[in-house]
């Protein structure tokens, strides 16, 4: 009788232990997929979409650098008028930039997106 209580007690102890663990495993899947999900948003904004455009409102300088006829210095440009001044609406809002010109503008329009 006290082996079949000492089992009884060992499953009972088991059955609680596993379902702590199987609560904190969830909760930190859940947590890990949440911000893979937000890591992700992120990455997707910044990137080029599926499309191969750039998000020119949220592309970092390494990003930027990638569109051909974009420079390190061109690509710091844009992000400093972009911090300073706000979000560009259109192609045609980066020739504020300095040293955007219209033969580059023209060639950079059907990679990017706003």
């Amino acid at each position: 009788m006290k082996k079949i209580l000492c089992a009884v007690a060992a499953t009972a102890l088991l059955s609680t232990a596993s379902l702590a663990l199987a609560e904190t495993a969830q909760e930190g899947m859940a947590a890990a997929g949440e911000k893979a999900g937000s890591m992700l948003g992120q990455a997707a904004d910044t990137v080029a979409d599926a499309a191969g455009l750039v998000n020119i409102n949220t592309a970092d300088v390494e990003t930027l650098a990638g569109i051909p006829g974009i420079d390190e210095n061109l690509a710091k440009a844009i992000t400093e008028y972009r911090n300073t001044k706000g979000p560009f609406g259109s192609v045609d809002d980066l020739k504020n930039v300095e040293g955007m010109n219209a033969a580059l503008l023209e060639k950079i329009a059907p990679m990017v997106k706003f």
